[in-house]
């Protein structure tokens, strides 16, 4: 589903990635760990056509997405929530969820099936998703998302700042998108709180990819990866 072979990227002259290349099969879990300033937002911006230039190869369902304008991205089926959230804070839970159907000219099945998934938002309706709690905000971001029907979503510190019952919330809906095929690259600093949902996990240092590993193998033996991590 995604290749990514060698992909460099830079902000302005400065690389920040280098030669990263992985892969994402349909239905996968892969999270892409490491410290802060390693190069994991850059990655998932790179993949979004969001940084300044970026050498190597983006297939996606075998078409190449790399070097195409940046408005194109998501409708090629690839929905990313940022870290921040990146919500239009002004607007209603609604009106956000309306800028998420009209990039792929999606309707009213898609919103219900959405608000299926979060019941919360189906009773915020019309509340200013400004005054939203993080929480809710995070959920909301996820679900604007997913209005575009996404097979493959980019998640950027999805639990930040959440309190348990939100962060099991948002596992919950993670795996729900995994039994469904949709394929998902997690960025995450609470190992703890993706173990258990990943499939493959990968460690970037200094724009480098320098550990990767099946997570079941990483759950029985946490030393090398926390060794990266500095944990």
């Amino acid at each position: 589903m995604l290749a990514v072979k060698n992909l460099t990227s830079y902000y302005s002259n400065i690389k920040i990635l280098k030669d990263i290349s992985f892969s994402l099969e349909k239905g996968k879990v892969l999270c892409l760990l490491g410290r802060n300033g390693a190069g994991k937002t850059t990655t998932l911006k790179s993949l979004m056509g969001l940084v300044d230039k970026t050498e190597g190869l983006i297939s996606f369902n075998d078409e190449k997405i790399s070097g195409i304008s940046a408005h194109y991205i998501p409708k090629k089926g690839i929905g990313y929530v940022p870290q921040g959230r990146r919500l239009f804070s002004e607007l209603t839970v609604e009106e956000n969820l309306e800028i998420g159907l009209l990039t792929r000219g999606k309707g009213e099945i898609t919103k219900n099936n959405v608000l299926t998934m979060f019941p919360r938002l189906k009773e915020r309706l019309d509340q200013i998703s400004g005054t939203l709690s993080g929480g809710e905000q995070q959920m909301l971001a996820l679900a604007r998302a997913l209005c575009i029907e996404p097979s493959l979503l980019l998640l950027d510190e999805p639990t930040e700042g959440l309190q348990p019952s939100m962060i099991s919330l948002i596992r919950k809906s993670i795996l729900e998108l995994k039994k469904q095929g949709v394929a998902i690259l997690l960025v995450e600093q609470r190992v703890e709180a993706i173990l258990s949902i990943a499939d493959e996990i990968l460690v970037i240092e200094n724009g480098s990819i320098v550990f990767s590993a099946n997570a079941n193998e990483v759950q029985k033996d946490h030393k090398k990866l926390y060794s990266f991590l500095g944990v």
